[in-house]
């Protein structure tokens, strides 16, 4: 089910002349990890410009961004963060997520925030076939993303009403039809895991209270919360979209591991997307904050 960044890396090797252990070993390091920060910066622009901010990096920028990607907790295997799996760090450690993660975000841009502006896909078809393509890419590399992608997907069809449209139905119908053929053509149904088990990644893989692995794993996405609560009493006008999808893609990334037995803790990748989304979306709102604040002190 990660087979695409396999395939990518081996060709990249060649491109390049280098063996594929190189290419894991350097390339990745080198290649992807820059290239994800990189359009993670340029999407924040976009996210930002949703509420009128200004694009730039200011100091509360970084100060988040290491926070968020890094941490502020001790990430020593008996450190509460890594026991309750909010420092795994599933970005460095996992290519297949990586890469996926890189087109994820770039579909955020191309597919969320046009509708979030317009309230409709771009109906130039251009538009729908590089989503198509990323969303292809993401399919092979992690399965797991392309998951949380589809209940996106679903949701703003409906929440939007995007079935107004003929080229949205027809591409949310492909979508979710390419979905199918690649879960049965790259799963093993036959294959150990998989089998319904109630809190199988909490009761294997976390090591601390229900409450803290809640808290904790699921932290941004409360920090989030709480802006937009914080926003609210202030009487301050939110795009109430975004804190929808951010439940939602923390509630469909918490389901896998809550019923299902995924070896290898695999539930990780489903839930931890909502730690970069939540990163997103809490810089399109730092302007509203910091205005409010200042004026309060």
């Amino acid at each position: 089910y990660h087979y695409g960044s396999h395939f990518l890396f081996a060709q990249i090797s060649k491109i390049l002349g280098v063996s594929v252990i190189d290419m894991y070993h350097f390339g990745f390091p080198v290649i992807f990890l820059p290239l994800f920060f990189h359009i993670v910066f340029l999407v924040f622009h976009q996210f930002k410009e949703l509420n009128g901010s200004k694009t730039n990096f200011n100091y509360s920028f970084w100060v988040l961004l290491f926070i968020v990607f890094i941490g502020f907790l001790p990430i020593d295997k008996a450190g509460i963060a890594y026991r309750s799996g909010l420092s795994w760090n599933s970005i460095i450690i996992s290519e297949s997520y990586l890469v996926s993660m890189i087109f994820f975000i770039m579909s955020l841009s191309i597919f969320v925030v046009p509708i979030l502006k317009d309230g409709d896909l771009k109906k130039n078809p251009y538009y729908v076939f590089i989503l198509f393509i990323f969303l292809i890419i993401i399919g092979f590399t992690k399965i797991s993303t392309l998951f949380i992608f589809d209940g996106i997907l679903f949701y703003l069809f409906i929440r939007c009403r995007l079935y107004r449209s003929a080229i949205s139905t027809f591409f949310v119908f492909l979508t979710f039809v390419f979905s199918l053929i690649l879960l049965f053509v790259f799963y093993d149904f036959r294959s150990p895991g998989g089998n319904i088990e109630f809190l199988s990644y909490y009761k294997k893989y976390i090591n601390s209270d229900f409450f803290s692995f809640i808290l904790l794993h699921f932290l941004w996405t409360f920090v989030l919360i709480g802006v937009w609560a914080f926003l609210y009493i202030k009487k301050i006008k939110v795009n109430s979209i975004l804190l929808e999808l951010q439940i939602l893609i923390a509630a469909i990334g918490f389901l896998p591991g809550a019923f299902l037995n995924l070896l290898g803790g695999s539930a990780c990748y489903f839930s931890d997307i909502q730690h970069w989304t939540a990163f997103l979306f809490l810089r399109s709102e730092e302007r509203r904050v910091g205005k409010e604040c200042r004026s309060r002190w």
